[in-house]
């Protein structure tokens, strides 16, 4: 049994090998170009799994990649160029390297650097911002984090809100993170990564209006403001 058990480990070891040797041959690079004018770390190169050229840029010693999805070797330059760029933009921006400089969680963060700098400037308070930057962490980014803000439309915004209905929110609630999600569209615009700002599906805002003033509390409001340490008897008659 124990003879059997050993055989049937060996059988399935080899079996694996092989398997990932298949595997490298078939996204070993078959060829390969350097990009003039870029460091040698970036270059594209064709492997049999694939018809496409495929880019490649070394990372802190790490490699990352990426299909061009062309078969043409001058669109995959470019491609690699513009790869390139998108790169070396989020480490300066402190942004995940492989994250598109056009994605919603690229423009987020961007938009989050422009309301630290009003909370600097005194223009909104601690609490504005921490409730934000919450917000976007708790729901928005992990529905937008990877979407491309120009594939944003009204049925991706409908979809994430009937998302947000499923939770246990208030309209009004749903309607901040909606509006947050619009902050971050409209300075997707104003960078013009998108044309316009795409429409968005209503939330009907539940409204809890306060009840009238009686002409007593009246008095006493009138009071307050105009004379903070009388009486309503030494006053009230300066108000009908």
């Amino acid at each position: 049994m124990v003879v059997g058990k050993k055989a049937a480990a060996k059988k399935t070891a080899k079996k694996t090998l092989a398997a990932q040797t298949v595997a490298v041959e078939r996204t070993r690079a078959t060829e390969k170009h350097y990009i003039p004018g870029y460091p040698t770390k970036l270059f594209i190169y064709k492997q049999a799994a694939s018809k496409y050229w495929w880019v490649r840029y070394f990372l802190n010693r790490n490699a990352v990649r990426k299909t061009t999805k062309t078969e043409s070797k001058r669109e995959a330059i470019a491609f690699a160029k513009e790869y390139y760029d998108v790169i070396t933009y989020n480490q300066r921006h402190g942004i995940n390297a492989t994250v598109s400089a056009t994605s919603f969680e690229a423009c987020q963060k961007e938009l989050m650097k422009t309301e630290q700098a009003k909370l600097g400037r005194g223009e909104i308070s601690q609490i504005t911002y921490d409730n934000t930057n919450y917000r976007f962490d708790k729901h928005i980014l992990p529905y937008f984090r990877a979407k491309e803000v120009r594939d944003i439309d009204y049925y991706v915004l409908n979809s994430f809100l009937n998302e947000m209905s499923k939770l246990e929110l208030s309209t009004n609630t749903i309607s901040m993170y909606m509006g947050l999600v619009r902050k971050v569209l409209v300075h997707a615009a104003r960078r013009k990564l998108i044309i316009a700002v795409p429409e968005f599906p209503k939330v009907k805002v539940k409204e809890s209006p306060r009840g009238w003033f009686t002409t007593r509390e009246y008095r006493k409001l009138w009071c307050a403001a105009s004379y903070p340490v009388c009486s309503l008897g030494s006053h009230a008659s300066n108000f009908v």
